[in-house]
């Protein structure tokens, strides 16, 4: 028993050594491609040969308003949550106390 579980342990191992090593290949790949590229946060909106990514300016988003009713709507729907929670909140006190 003990001779299969060396045998298994080290075949183990042996596989996560292997996957340590794809890893750190797949590491080593990505760190020499964001070199090639350079600094990502320096070169946003543009491609490899330099030129300008135009990208289309909207403008600024415009500001959901919310009406008087909806407003109103929600203050009552907070109003009603929260003495809900305050209810239950007694309601577990006095069963502590109690």
């Amino acid at each position: 028993m003990p001779g299969d579980l060396e045998t298994m342990l080290r075949s183990a191992l042996s596989e996560f050594e292997a996957e340590k090593a794809h890893i750190d290949d797949q590491i080593a790949a990505l760190k020499s491609a964001l070199a090639e590229w350079g600094n990502s946060s320096r070169r946003v909106g543009r491609r490899r040969t330099g030129t300008r990514h135009e990208v289309p300016r909207i403008g600024p988003r415009k500001r959901y308003r919310m009406s008087r009713a909806a407003r109103r709507a929600v203050s009552q729907r907070m109003t009603a949550y929260w003495a809900g929670r305050r209810a239950q909140r007694a309601k577990a006190k006095s069963r502590r106390a109690g």
